[in-house]
């Protein structure tokens, strides 16, 4: 089931597939649908995670001096904070898979 939450104006969702949680945080622009999606070993994990990034996206406009709350339609125009996102993302896939991977050995 997902659940569809908003934090600083802007909507993400969560919801579990398998033992995994998933987070969406969504881009509304008018040229491109699409948004950032990243992985999670909890809800409380992938709520974090989701309200990070747009805190991250709202800080670059705010650098920008773009329109700061509920703006959703810039949130994902700076490069930096594409780049920060995408690193984070991996980072946290990096550790979500190690992760796995333990709790695969430990029960093998």
């Amino acid at each position: 089931m997902r659940s569809y939450k908003l934090y600083l104006g802007t909507g993400f969702e969560v919801w579990k597939a398998q033992q995994t949680w998933f987070w969406f945080v969504i881009n509304h622009h008018p040229d491109r649908s699409g948004g950032v999606i990243g992985a999670a070993a909890s809800e409380a994990e992938a709520v974090r995670e989701a309200s990070w990034l747009i805190e991250e996206a709202l800080a670059s406009l705010e650098e920008t001096s773009a329109p700061r709350r509920g703006d959703a339609a810039v949130l994902f125009k700076s490069r930096s904070f594409a780049l920060a996102a995408w690193e984070r993302s991996l980072e946290n896939l990096e550790r979500y898979l190690a992760r796995l991977s333990a709790a695969t050995a430990q029960g093998t």
